[in-house]
This record gives C-alpha cells, sequence and structure tokens, in this order.
C-alpha cells in the first residue's frame, strides 16, 4: 500500500512539474499539441482549414470541369466544326468563373504578347492532346496552326465575342 502511494505522489509531482513547464513555456506545450488551455484558438483553426478544404475541392473541380469542357471544343475544332478562333472563344468564356490566382498562372505559363493568342495557342495544345488519342485528321493541326500564324502576320487576332 506504502509503495502505490508513494508512486501516486510521484507522478502527481511529475505531471505537476510538466504543467507548470508547460505554463511556463507556453510554444513548448504548442510545439508538442499540448496547449490545452488554448481549445477555442485550436477549434477556430480547424473550422478555417475545413473551410479552405472546401473552397480548394470546388476549385478543383471548376478546373476539371473546365478541362473536359476545353477538350470537347478542341474536338470541334479538329474536326473542323470550330476555327481556331471560335474554339479560343469559347476557352475563354470557361474562364470567366476562373480565379485570379488561376489567371495568372495561366499567363505564366501559356505563351503569347495577348490573352486572345494564350488561348489560341491554348487549344492547340488541346488539339494536340485530342489528335493523340484519334488518328481521323492528321492534317487538322495544321489547319489550326495556320490559322494563328496568318492572323499574327497579318496583326489582327480577334476573338469573336
Amino acid at each position: 500500500m506504502r509503495g502505490a502511494w508513494s508512486l501516486t505522489l510521484c507522478l502527481a509531482l511529475a505531471l505537476s512539474g510538466l504543467v507548470a513547464a508547460l505554463s511556463l513555456f507556453p510554444s513548448w506545450a504548442a510545439a508538442v499539441g499540448l496547449d490545452l488551455w488554448n481549445v477555442p484558438a485550436a477549434v477556430d483553426a480547424l473550422e478555417q482549414e475545413a473551410q479552405l478544404d472546401d473552397r480548394l475541392d470546388g476549385e478543383v473541380q471548376a478546373a476539371l470541369r473546365r478541362t473536359v469542357a476545353k477538350s470537347q471544343v478542341a474536338g470541334e475544332a479538329v474536326e473542323g466544326r470550330l476555327t481556331l478562333f471560335e474554339a479560343a472563344a469559347r476557352f475563354r468564356d470557361l474562364d470567366a468563373d476562373a480565379t485570379e490566382d488561376y489567371r495568372r498562372a495561366w499567363r505564366a505559363t501559356v505563351g503569347g504578347s495577348s490573352d486572345e493568342e494564350r488561348y489560341c495557342r491554348q487549344v492547340l495544345g488541346y488539339a494536340e492532346l485530342v489528335l493523340r488519342d484519334r488518328s481521323d485528321d492528321p492534317a487538322a493541326l495544321g489547319r489550326l496552326k495556320a490559322q494563328l500564324d496568318q492572323a499574327l502576320a497579318r496583326g489582327d487576332l480577334r476573338l469573336p465575342d
């Protein structure tokens, strides 16, 4: 009985020492996840993380929808049902609800001196991917590239509204 009482006393003293140390050095407690007195802040942080996750999930889903739609539009351009410029205008319209972060990244990664040219080049990129899966019109990509080259040479690259 006396040994159990001594053990309990030692554990209580050790736990008290730990609590005192963590109280004196709150950064240590936070580092090991034992800052229990800060539960409201932890709950707020979790709620903010959940909101961020929801926002990012929405952005990813929107990007996936745009990607699928752009592949379909590029397929129509490859098939000759749309001109390069009509397809580029549809790409532009599909990006109408994109975030500014997406637009900044898009401008940095897609070549071109204007958004119109970038959309045309993006259509060409999608068309290449479409043609990898098809062998129906190997000259389609050349036809689309020629449309862009001619417009750039004339200096009148404009997308339909």
